[in-house]
């Protein structure tokens, strides 16, 4: 029996200053009824938050990132052969006692992400754990065959919105027996970051330690089966909107940028100089010099005022800058980890809502004081695998 998920938003830009780096990050994990917490070392992978989860009895500790924009809960399989899984560890259920294979007919899931990652893979039970916290029994789908082009996990949770049919394997239902109504992320993207404060996910109530202000909110929309929100508005300092309506857009840590129409981008960046834009991935090569130029930009969604700084709306890559917005089709749009990492975010499950929150420590960023050059095929070389963006999302 298969069964095909379809393809979802996780997409991966593998930034120089990104690729393959181990920093520690925290995810933290809350469960207010029982008052429990845990804290985890972790990595980043292209902007993107992994965390450890325990698998097993004995426990097996895999990586996996944390994507809100798909719903699958997959670890890599012994079983697994591909190339892709050799580079990663994997959870071997020969080695679990409290592993429990599904009654009936095998179900083979089939997934896909537009960053061109798939997999197969096979629901069976065990007992799952994450930052201390035992979720029981839960359904894991182990992936027989796993192909990326990216960054290697060795797994992902998917936190979707609490809409639709669940998928087989959907880690929420675990959550949902524990009293996690809330998931949160924050991501800090001071410089030079060591230790365990590159990152947290908070699983139950938000840390408004992480805060300047309380969490405002904006309510999903109920068109799409994705944490997706209206943005009304979207302003340079006291100029006007920039939108001619609402736009719907998701918002999903398991994408590396923001991908949004080139209408609307090229007006955003029109004040720095444009060096090249990749056709294949959208992404935007600016030159630092200019950046200084660009305005503040604010976006409005639901009740929260959201002010991006110039110095946060690129990524500095040597001796290029690289905008935070990469150009999307003309009727998709995407808000990725590298504009969340402005903001405390908290996905509401209860309440079905977004909440952000201004930060209250904002670091600051370098950017090269010296033009930059013609663009040469290896400066843009480690972005040639990148994906055509949404195009498949719908």
């Amino acid at each position: 029996m298969f069964l095909f998920a379809g393809v979802f938003a996780k997409n991966l830009v593998q930034l120089p200053r990104h690729e393959q780096v181990s920093i520690p990050i925290s995810v933290k994990a809350t469960v207010p009824s029982i008052q429990q917490v845990g804290t985890l070392p972790c990595a980043d992978t292209a902007l993107t938050l992994v965390g450890y989860v325990q698998v097993g009895t004995p426990p097996q500790s895999l990586a996996v990132q944390f994507d809100t924009g798909s719903d699958l809960f997959w670890v890599t399989s012994t079983s697994c052969t591909t190339a892709t899984c050799k580079q990663a560890n994997a959870f071997d259920n020969t080695k679990s006692r409290t592993y429990k294979q599904s009654v009936g007919p095998t179900q083979v899931t089939k997934y896909a992400y537009v960053d061109g990652t798939n997999l197969q893979c096979r629901t069976n039970m065990d007992v799952f754990s994450l930052a201390g916290i035992d979720f029981g029994l839960s359904n894991v789908c182990e992936a027989f065959t796993y192909n990326t082009n990216g960054g290697v996990t060795d797994g992902l949770i998917g936190l979707g919105p609490p809409k639709g049919q669940l998928s087989s394997a959907d880690v929420r239902l675990p959550f949902q027996n524990s009293n996690i109504t809330q998931v949160s992320f924050y991501f800090n993207r001071a410089e030079g970051v060591t230790g365990f404060e590159a990152g947290e996910i908070t699983f139950g109530t938000p840390n408004l330690n992480r805060t300047s202000s309380g969490l405002l909110y904006a309510p999903i929309t109920s068109d799409r089966n994705y944490w997706s929100v209206l943005v009304t508005s979207i302003t340079q300092g006291t100029g006007s909107n920039l939108l001619s309506s609402p736009m719907s857009v998701i918002v999903d840590t398991g994408t590396s940028l923001t991908y949004l129409p080139s209408s609307l981008i090229n007006n955003m960046i029109k004040g720095a100089k444009v060096l090249q834009t990749d056709s294949k991935s959208g992404i935007i090569y600016l030159d630092c010099t200019t950046v200084k130029n660009l305005p503040d930009l604010v976006f409005k969604i639901g009740d929260a005022t959201l002010r991006i700084p110039y110095q946060y709306q690129i990524i500095v890559d040597t001796d290029y800058c690289i905008s935070m917005f990469a150009v999307g089709t003309e009727t998709d749009a995407l808000l990725g980890a590298d504009f969340l990492g402005s903001f405390y975010t908290s996905f509401d499950y209860q309440g079905q809502r977004i909440g952000f929150a201004n930060l209250k420590d904002t670091p600051s960023v370098t950017i090269p004081n010296k033009p930059s050059g013609p663009l040469n095929n290896a400066a843009t070389g480690v972005f040639s695998w990148l994906f055509l963006i949404m195009l498949n999302l719908m």
